[in-house]
Formats: structure tokens, sequence, C-alpha cells
């Protein structure tokens, strides 16, 4: 207790590193006062027990999993690459923003997201992969250069369709 208030560690930490995520945009403030080497970053995630580092390295670790280019993984986020670029090299924090849009987008857990426990993808998605995988492997050589090129055109059309509505 410090006075008529009791703290409260678990919400005081998870207030603080909502904080520092909401407050990302100002990174590069603080390291034109703060020195632009992270170490400050560093303390304070130290100090509060956690790594968010660890998410921007989880967000790369996606975008190979599905296999996109920094682009297109960016294009289906609705960030631009180049801040996309920036979290992957921990340049800049992953806003809650871009965390909940990779979870939505991508049927990625957003507790793995978050602290690396669990599986990466949601068990629907599991599912999903697992068949496509599957009937893909079933193919003869021909088929699967076929399957691919579709895919690309679904993709493709898909995006296009979405960028008009």
């Amino acid at each position: 207790m410090f006075g008529n208030i009791k703290i409260n560690h678990q919400f005081a930490r998870r207030a603080s590193v909502y904080i520092i995520q909401m407050r990302a945009i100002h990174v590069n403030k603080i390291n034109e006062i703060l020195g632009n080497d992270g170490k400050w970053i560093q303390a304070i995630q130290r100090n509060l027990g956690c790594d968010l580092m660890e998410v921007n390295q989880r967000i790369k670790q996606v975008r190979n999993a599905i296999g996109l280019s920094q682009a297109k993984f960016a294009g289906r986020m609705a960030i631009s690459s180049s801040y996309l670029a920036e979290i992957e090299l921990n340049k800049k924090e992953a806003t809650e923003r871009v965390i909940r849009l990779l979870a939505v987008e991508f049927n990625v857990s957003d507790n793995w997201i978050r602290t690396g426990e669990g599986e990466m993808f949601n068990a629907e998605m599991d599912a999903q992969i697992a068949t496509i995988v599957s009937l893909f492997k079933s193919l003869s050589q021909n088929f699967k250069s076929c399957a691919v090129n579709q895919m690309q055109e679904l993709a493709n059309l898909s995006s296009t369709i979405e960028t008009t509505l």
C-alpha cells in the first residue's frame, strides 16, 4: 500500500508495456534525446520483465512462414513497406494496431505474437494449411506448377477486388 493506493505491479507492468507500444511513434524523438543505440529501451524492457523486440522478430517469422515479400505482407496489413522493414530491423516497435492486423489478416495467435507461447497460427489456419499441403503433395510436378500459378492469380484477384471496395 502506498497511502490509500494499492499498487498492482502486474497492472503497472501491462500499462507500461501498452504505453511503450502506443508511443512507438515517438521512438525516433527519444532516440534523438537519449541516443540512437537502443540501450534505453532495452533497460526499460529489462525492468518490465519483457522483451518487446521479440514481438518484432515474431512478425518477421510470420512473414517468412507465409512466404510473402515485405511489400506484399505490408500491403495486406495496410502499412508501408518501409515501416514493416523498420519493425523487422527493430528500429521501430510494432504498435497495437499492427499486432491486431497481423492476428486478423493472417489468423495468427494473438498470444503467440505477444509472448511467443503456443502455436503461431490458430488451429483453423493450421488445418487449412495442412489440407492444402497434403493436396499439393499429391499432385504431379506439372500440376504443382499449375496450382501455384492459379493460387497466385487468385491472390492477385483478391487484392484487386479488396482495393476496389
